[in-house]
């Protein structure tokens, strides 16, 4: 934003209608607001703010109708337009007030138009626009919130270096807008969201595996398969006994199917005594196999109690070898412990020695104390009777100085009454003549510096312009190498970004829903690295061409300071030395007639000094004698006292102290080697009676361990021999001998069952043969019926729960697979989801620094180094600006605070710290550092004027200078820069000027263009 006019009428001081054209100032981008305090010059600012956002610069003088010029006349319309260009448009704000009625008291209403301006048409945004709409108009249009208006563009008095100052959230806030860095943080949101759906779609997915483990009853899926698994397992065992009780029950309807054909029985008479007869055949043999049956199932019952006895014996063996060594161990500890308690019994003794030793110790030590006391009040003594001829010796010297300088007062008194008499009344006439001529003659050497420096700034001008032109050139190639490389980093980001879309999608940077997705990495495969080694050497390019642009617009606007300092030496000359030129003659004869005069008054001057000195002298001398007679009588008194101090019995006197403190030295030593080994002996006995005891302890464990091992062992193998003897086995041997493995007894007694059940069957049916061929009788059919029809029950029971559980593990199977496919997806969703998550909260900063707050930290960086290069020309380049990375005091978002070094002091300080002249500086150039990197910055916020109300006042003319130097480089910048002040040489040095004239009636605007 640009302003192009600004129309007023009785608004602030102004009480009719004022114009600014702000267009005159464009050339020079620079431009000055002055007048007398109170004439008006804040409220140019107030009437720019107040007509966008309806509020003054400086927020404190209310409302409009609050501003209205009180020099206005009654029907004086107050009003406010300002025009401006902004983004290649012009718009137009306007606000005025119109006097209405309210309940018989005269008030006042606001009307507010705003738009576009179009060929001379204004283009209202809405047709009734009231203050809060206007202001919302304003913010949008601007990109600017008044608080940051006030902050970067409109700098009200003594708020200038506000965003210096501002904290990190504040910061945040405007170069968010400035910059344009909200994409960021619309990225990480959606990012969030896209999580977020991960998220629930795994919880769905959970909630599932939830239902399907609440179905079959478990509350984990691992539980649901091991239900499963013995679901199948019963299954099979209750089909193994369907299929027993099927063959069982087929047996039995053979049975049946026999007995009903009885009538055939006869043909089989022959063949079942034949069968009878070979069975009692084999009878003796299954009689020995039934014998070595018993002895074997004996043996089989024994064998446990006998491994029982065995493994006792065993345990006792390693409990008896245990107890052994435990045993062996305590001899050894109570031999070690027979051995330190003899020499225990002698410790009494050398504790009682080293008592006596530290007692003569201490004998010696008082001595020797003693001792020294009296040898340091003999040396105090000796060096008194020095101090006291020293005092007198002094005393004499003062009184002797005394009479001296009485003589010399009376002598220079003398001298300066006859000083004073040379002295003429020429004095203030030749002073004040030579005093203009040598200002005159400054004045002339200021004139031919400015001429040398011109001849040096033209030679400096032409090597600047060959050198822009350089850079101008490795520039254009560089930007070309940066733009080819970004393209294709970037195609490669979207290429990566696109196949993580699916049609329909919508993009995460522009919010486009997706269509086709039709891309390709480029060829060259380039890297984020190069893309910015690309942009630094071009950015670094473009900052020396920059700066070789900047030092070409200083040189000029030094010539013309230059020039304009060499005109104005020369006329100040001519309005001093009433219209005559400097000459060097007039000012020698000058100095020669002031010199005369001077030597005079020097002299008595010198002399007058001379006799206060002199004065001084001597009633310094008068208290010198005082306080040296004090002093000797005290040193006196002092001597006498430590006279009597210096005593000591002969007896206590020592020959040789040196001698003497060794041999104390050396027996303190040996006294506490002595009870350091008394201490150790006692620790070393100490642990001996531990480990006894404890050794004893593990013994005396061991042992009953090893008895309770025995008795375990007898009751084992008495229980062994009980079992042998209750078996029929005289000794263990025996049962070892006739025993088997249980898989052949078991065949025996198959064999001895089936032989068994042959001999019965053959008998039964010789029976029945007899019978049916004897008696002609049925055989009994209805018990045989019975029993067919009691085992078909039971196997159709056992089918049909097979049948139900067959049924429920077709059900728990397919469960099983729901749960497995959802555990499944689970395994394969998790880990996107977490990643998503992370990165989220990543580019959040929920753990750190959000990466819009990085962004907004290196867009800092650039400004404090725009800021840094416009500071190394104030103050010899004393200040850098830079940023701080970490939190400060209690601060929980970090890396937008600033602070500053000082080159002098090589230590960095907080901006709160600097005074109000070394703030002022250091916020204009970060100001203008800020409005440089935005121009620079494609696509972010154009602040193209900039007004500061005050601050030069406080600076001194070096730093006005230094300050100056900053501000030419807005022409370089193509901006806008108004400066209000009261500072002479500001005037000086800025042309362009707008005047606030102050009347009786009301101030008006004057423009020096």
């Amino acid at each position: 934003m640009i302003p192009i006019t600004l129309r007023m009428g009785a608004f602030g001081p102004y009480a009719k209608e004022e114009t600014i054209d702000f267009s005159y100032f464009q050339d020079s981008g620079l431009f000055l607001i002055y007048g007398p305090t109170g004439a008006g010059k804040s409220a140019i600012l107030d009437g720019m703010t107040y007509a966008l956002y309806g509020k003054s610069s400086g927020g404190v003088r209310g409302d409009f109708s609050s501003m209205r010029c009180q020099y206005a006349a009654e029907g004086q319309p107050t009003f406010l337009e300002l025009t401006f260009s902004h983004r290649g448009e012009t718009y137009r704000f306007s606000r005025s007030l119109r006097e209405v009625r309210r309940k018989g008291q005269r008030d006042y209403e606001e009307q507010i138009s705003a738009g576009p301006l179009r060929e001379g048409v204004l283009y209202p945004f809405a047709a009734n626009i009231k203050k809060r709409n206007a202001e919302e108009y304003a913010v949008s249009l601007l990109g600017l919130t008044y608080e940051q208006f006030r902050q970067v563009v409109m700098l009200p008095q003594g708020q200038f270096e506000r965003f210096l100052l501002a904290d990190p959230l504040e910061k945040e806030e405007i170069l968010t807008t400035l910059f344009g860095t909200g994409i960021w943080n619309q990225a990480a949101a959606w990012l969030g969201e896209q999580a977020k759906e991960k998220k629930r779609a795994l919880d769905a997915v959970q909630q599932r595996l939830e239902i399907l483990c609440a179905q079959a009853g478990e509350e984990t899926p691992q539980a649901a398969y091991q239900k499963q698994e013995e679901q199948k397992e019963r299954l099979d065992i209750l089909q193994k006994e369907a299929g027993k009780m099927q063959r069982e029950l087929r047996r039995l309807e053979t049975e049946l199917a026999s007995a009903r054909e009885i009538s055939l029985c006869f043909q089989k008479r022959r063949e079942a005594r034949q069968k009878q007869e070979e069975l009692r055949a084999r009878l003796g043999e299954m009689e020995k196999m039934r014998a070595q049956l018993a002895l074997a199932q004996a043996a089989q019952q024994v064998q446990p109690y006998m491994e029982e006895a065995r493994r006792a014996r065993e345990q006792e063996k390693r409990r008896g070898e245990i107890w052994r060594e435990k045993a062996d161990a305590l001899e050894e500890l109570k031999e070690k412990y027979n051995n330190i308690k003899k020499k225990r019994e002698a410790l009494p003794l050398r504790e009682q020695q080293a008592e006596e030793r530290s007692l003569a110790i201490q004998v010696w030590e008082k001595r020797l104390q003693s001792w020294q006391t009296v040898k340091k009040n003999r040396a105090e003594y000796a060096a008194l009777i020095e101090k006291e001829k020293e005092a007198a010796g002094a005393l004499e010297t003062w009184e002797k100085r005394h009479g001296e300088n009485a003589a010399l007062l009376r002598e220079t008194a003398e001298q300066l009454a006859q000083t004073k008499e040379k002295i003429q009344g020429e004095k203030e006439i030749w002073i004040e003549k030579c005093q203009v001529l040598r200002e005159c003659r400054e004045l002339a050497k200021k004139a031919k510096t400015a001429e040398n420096a011109l001849m040096e700034l033209e030679k400096d001008r032409s090597a600047a312009q060959k050198e822009l032109a350089e850079f101008a050139k490795k520039n254009r190639e560089r930007q070309e190498t940066y733009d080819a490389l970004h393209a294709e980093y970037f195609q490669d980001a979207a290429t990566a970004l696109a196949e993580t879309l699916h049609p329909g999608d919508r993009c995460p940077v522009c919010g486009n829903i997706c269509r086709e997705l039709v891309c390709s990495h480029s060829a060259a495969g380039v890297v984020w690295e190069q893309v910015e080694q690309a942009k630094q050497e071009w950015e670094s390019g473009r900052q020396a061409e920059n700066d070789a642009k900047t030092a070409l617009a200083v040189l000029g606007n030094r010539r013309e300071i230059l020039l304009e300092q060499k005109d104005s030496v020369n006329r100040q000359i001519l309005e001093r030395n009433a219209g005559l030129p400097f000459r060097e003659e007039d000012l020698q004869e000058a100095e020669r007639h002031v010199a005369g005069i001077s030597a005079g008054e020097r002299q008595a001057a010198e002399l007058e000094k001379e006799l206060e000195k002199r004065n001084q002298k001597g009633r310094e001398l008068e208290t010198g004698i005082s306080e040296r007679r004090e002093a000797y009588h005290k040193l006196q008194m002092e001597r006498a006292e430590t006279e009597g101090r210096c005593r000591i019995p002969e007896s206590d006197e020592i020959a040789d102290e040196k001698e003497f403190t060794s041999k104390l030295e050396r027996r303190k030593k040996e006294l506490l080697e002595e009870k350091q080994r008394l201490e150790e002996f006692r620790q070393k006995a100490t642990q001996a009676e531990i480990s006894l005891s404890n050794a004893e302890i593990e013994e005396r464990n061991s042992r009953k361990e090893w008895e309770a091992a025995k008795a375990e062992c007898r009751r084992r193998q008495q229980k062994a021999k009980e079992m042998l003897d209750a078996s029929g086995f005289a000794q263990a041997e025996d049962a070892q001998a006739v025993w088997m493995e249980p898989g052949k007894t078991q065949e025996m007694q198959e064999e001895i069952r089936e032989y068994d059940a042959q001999v019965l069957a053959a008998a039964q049916e010789a029976a029945a043969l007899e019978k049916q061929l004897a008696g002609q009788e049925e055989p009994d059919l209805a018990a045989l019926a019975m029993q067919a029809r009691r085992v078909q029950a039971e196997w159709e029971e056992t089918q049909k729960q097979a049948n139900y559980l067959e049924k429920e593990c077709e059900v728990g199977e397919k469960q099983c697979g729901q749960m497995r496919e959802e555990e499944e997806k689970l395994e394969k969703q998790r880990p996107e989801a977490e990643m998503l998550l992370s990165f989220a909260a990543r580019l959040r900063g929920d753990q750190g620094i959000s990466m819009a707050r990085f962004v907004l930290g290196v867009m800092l960086d650039a400004v404090t180094e725009e800021a840094n290069r416009l500071l190394e020309n104030v103050h010899g380049g004393r200040y850098k600006l830079f940023r701080i990375t970490g939190n400060v005091g209690r601060q929980r978002k970090a890396g937008l605070n600033l602070q500053v070094f000082d080159a002098y002091s090589s230590q960095n300080r907080s901006v709160g710290s600097l005074s109000g002249g070394e703030k002022f500086l250091l916020a204009l150039a970060l100001s203008l550092g800020l409005s440089s990197c935005i121009q620079k910055q494609a696509g972010g916020m154009q602040i193209e004027a900039m007004f500061i109300d005050e601050g030069f006042g406080s600076l001194d003319e070096g730093s006005i200078s230094d300050a100056m130097l900053m501000l030419s480089s807005v022409k370089y910048l193509r901006q806008l820069i108004g400066i209000i002040s009261h500072v002479r040489s500001m005037q000086e040095n800025i042309p362009q000027a707008i005047e606030v004239c102050k009347e009786s009636e009301g101030s008006h605007i004057r423009l020096h263009i």
